[in-house]
């Protein structure tokens, strides 16, 4: 019973952190190697889903007119 592992490409790790794609073009054609690339990502945080965390930690009333989060 062999198990295959499937190892994520860098790609992969760009749009699992939400990376947009022209941008994930242009790290990807820099000439940069891959174990770089999977630190720049693992070094990171998916922002869209901080927002939808941070959006539904406050409520209504604390979000501003201008769709901004006060904190305090």
């Amino acid at each position: 019973a062999w198990i295959r592992i499937r190892k994520l490409t860098p790609r992969g790790c760009g749009r699992l952190m939400d990376v947009d794609e022209d941008k994930l073009d242009i790290m990807l054609n820099a000439s940069i190697s891959d174990s770089q690339l999977y630190r720049m990502f693992g070094n990171s945080i998916v922002v869209s889903c901080m927002e939808g965390i941070f959006y539904n930690l406050f409520s209504e009333e604390e979000v501003e007119p201008t769709g901004q989060l006060t904190l305090f």
